[in-house]
């Protein structure tokens, strides 16, 4: 993950706050996911709602 906005110990945080969630890491994009891979993005949004 390339994202320099928010440090990569704070998603540790979070998948240890929320056991149960699903994380997605993209290599290759960092905060704006959604412009930088979308569509990887769209992919993982569209697995998540089946």
């Amino acid at each position: 993950m390339k994202d320099t906005f928010v440090p990569p110990g704070e998603l540790e945080k979070w998948k240890q706050a929320l056991p149960g969630a699903q994380v997605v890491c993209f290599e290759n994009a960092g905060h704006f996911v959604q412009e930088e891979e979308p569509e990887q993005m769209v992919a993982a949004l569209q697995e998540f709602l089946r």
